[in-house]
């Protein structure tokens, strides 16, 4: 999870700080920074929400990435509106191997200051082992 703030957005991907890990964390680790560890090979659910507005109208994109690699069947594009608030919201049941790092690319095109709500949670990697 993360309390992002704002981030400076350009069509160069960067890496969404996730600064509140779980306090329930089954076969995952928290030690690499920005990034959830696979401590056990399987299927998992991995939801992915993240809010908030663009500086000018722009199209922004959150992808998943596993082991810095983009993931093109876990990816979201939306238009934002100049201060319109939007929200990322989706999921994939993936095949993730132990030692497998997740962590979350943002960008956008044309450049813009991204700018998450002030208070509370504002975006979410939630990585759930299923078989």
């Amino acid at each position: 999870m993360t309390e992002t703030g704002s981030l400076n957005l350009t069509s160069t991907p960067i890496v969404v700080p996730l600064d509140l890990p779980s306090a329930v964390s089954d076969n995952i680790s928290y030690a690499n920074a920005n990034a959830i560890t696979i401590l056990e090979s399987g299927t998992y659910r991995v939801d992915i929400t993240m809010s908030g507005r663009s500086l000018n109208t722009t199209t922004i994109t959150l992808v998943l990435a596993i082991n810095n690699v983009p993931q093109g069947n876990t990816i979201q594009s939306l238009e934002f509106s100049t201060f319109e608030l939007n929200t990322f919201v989706f999921s994939n049941f993936l095949s993730l191997t132990s030692g497998d790092q997740l962590s979350l690319l943002i960008s956008s095109e044309p450049d813009t200051l991204f700018s998450t709500p002030q208070l509370g949670q504002t975006g979410g990697l939630v990585v759930q082992r299923v078989n």
